[in-house]
């Protein structure tokens, strides 16, 4: 990443979390089933699922992050028990 791209992917993250920090009312809260299922549609962005959801930028791209990651492991492991 360029020092430019990394300067306005800067710009746009700190932007997107000030607009749904001030929406955000669901801080601090155990993530739902449902919302879960939310942040996993690839069809929203992180900021829509965020305002969507009354949750932080942050907190929707940390939780898309760890969804993720578990799912891969869960695949890994799937993988490797079968053989």
């Amino acid at each position: 990443m360029t020092p430019g791209n990394r300067e306005s992917a800067g710009r746009y993250y700190r932007a997107a979390q000030f607009e749904t920090k001030e929406e955000a009312g669901r801080s601090g809260k155990h993530w739902a089933d449902d919302e879960l299922a939310i942040i996993s549609r690839a069809d929203l962005s992180l900021k829509e699922a965020a305002l969507m959801l009354g949750r932080t930028y942050a907190s929707v791209a940390r939780r898309r992050h760890l969804l993720r990651r578990h799912r891969r492991m869960a695949q890994r492991a799937e993988l490797n028990s079968t053989g």
